[in-house]
């Protein structure tokens, strides 16, 4: 079985209730909360290397030392252009302020030079187990219903997101960043049969809402009548197990290319993304099929 991605437009039926936009919220939560505890894990790791190794901690003094001066000849890179009225780096002054710049980036390069066996040095005599442990307990805290406050399926892709991203930033030596939140989002849901644990249903289901008793995203009815048949589906967008919680809201699915009719739908999730001053609703199908012979 290959695996495929679906990508439909949605169209709400009226505004979307205000649990959802709190919905949104408490998942751009999460994300801040887990970047927050990477950071805290940067630091323990550090402070560790740092009390293990004296001749790392001088080193990471001084490499803390050189980017505050490369900060510093950054503003005044900036002060000159305002100065100067220009960003054309063949003015004298602003050449002679990047090449400021580049003498320290090569003296930073040096340092993480030195650096790099030093460090390799103090996590022979650093417990990394404890402190891998310590930081997902707590992300696993985090990330739990009790605490973060939203469905569990969309709470557990986005620690996946956020674990892809995390991986990425150590290979690229990258910065996680926190989110501000903007209205933008989105509310996952599995498709599986009823008294299963394994995802993956048949389109026909799906269509019929032939798979759960009570599921996150239905069928209600089909009007082929149009040039792009629309189908009406329910979405729940906020709440969890327990059926008087959740909060529901009602979307035209732009039906605009048939699924495969042999393939198995695996997820899915409602998107939420800006467009210009307005937001624009996506329905994104994760779908298996067979692979071509």
């Amino acid at each position: 079985m290959a695996t495929r991605v679906y990508k439909y437009g949605l169209v709400p039926i009226g505004y979307p209730p205000q649990a959802a936009i709190d919905e949104l919220f408490r998942a751009n939560n999460l994300w801040n909360t887990l970047v927050a505890l990477h950071r805290e894990s940067l630091e323990n790791w550090d402070d560790a290397r740092r009390a293990a190794s004296i001749l790392y901690s001088e080193k990471m003094d001084d490499l803390e030392k050189k980017q505050q001066e490369i900060s510093q000849a950054f503003d005044a890179l900036r002060q000159v252009r305002m100065e100067e009225g220009t960003k054309d780096e063949t003015n004298p002054k602003l050449k002679l302020q990047r090449s400021i710049i580049n003498k320290l980036e090569k003296e930073k390069g040096e340092i993480f030079a030195e650096l790099k066996p030093l460090r390799k040095d103090a996590d022979t005599k650093i417990d990394k187990k404890a402190l891998n442990d310590q930081y997902r307990d707590k992300c696993k805290q985090a990330v739990s219903v009790k605490n973060c406050g939203i469905y569990r399926r969309t709470a557990d892709q986005i620690y996946a997101n956020f674990r892809t991203a995390r991986d990425k930033a150590f290979k690229d030596n990258a910065t996680m960043r926190f989110h501000p939140f903007d209205g933008t989002g989105y509310f996952q849901f599995r498709c599986n049969y009823a008294g299963t644990n394994t995802d993956g249903i048949a389109v026909d289901d799906f269509l019929n809402a032939n798979f759960e008793a009570n599921p996150r995203f239905h069928v209600e009815n089909i009007d082929r009548k149009k040039s792009k048949t629309r189908i009406r589906v329910n979405a729940v967008l906020s709440g969890g197990k327990v059926k008087s919680s959740r909060v529901s809201h009602e979307f035209d699915w732009i039906y605009h290319r048939p699924l495969p009719p042999d393939c198995q739908i695996q997820n899915g999730k409602i998107l939420r993304t800006r467009s210009g001053d307005k937001f624009k609703y996506d329905l994104v199908l994760t779908v298996k099929v067979p692979d071509a012979i």
